[in-house]
């Protein structure tokens, strides 16, 4: 069992797709790992082999914003990567 997250690296495309920002996104994932790790859930088997896999759109650029520099990608993988 999988959950695939996705936010975009462009705040405009994150915005436009979800109607968040690219930090609330990260708050959204940080409140689904913390489920997910939780002492309470734990003891369920189906929620221990749950992967939560990380996504980054529009990691090259798009349509909204154009080019994304590739700092912005890194700090969000850091972020991710952090929670």
């Amino acid at each position: 069992k999988k959950i695939n997250f996705v936010l975009s690296a462009s705040q405009e495309h994150n915005l436009a797709n979800v109607k968040m920002t690219t930090s609330q996104s990260l708050e959204v994932l940080k409140a689904i790992m913390t489920l997910k790790n939780s002492d309470r859930l734990t003891s369920d088997r189906l929620t221990k082999d749950i992967k939560v896999i990380g996504s980054i759109s529009t990691s090259f650029g798009g349509s909204i914003s154009g080019k994304t520099p590739g700092t912005k990608v890194l700090s969000l993988l850091i972020k991710m990567l952090e929670i």
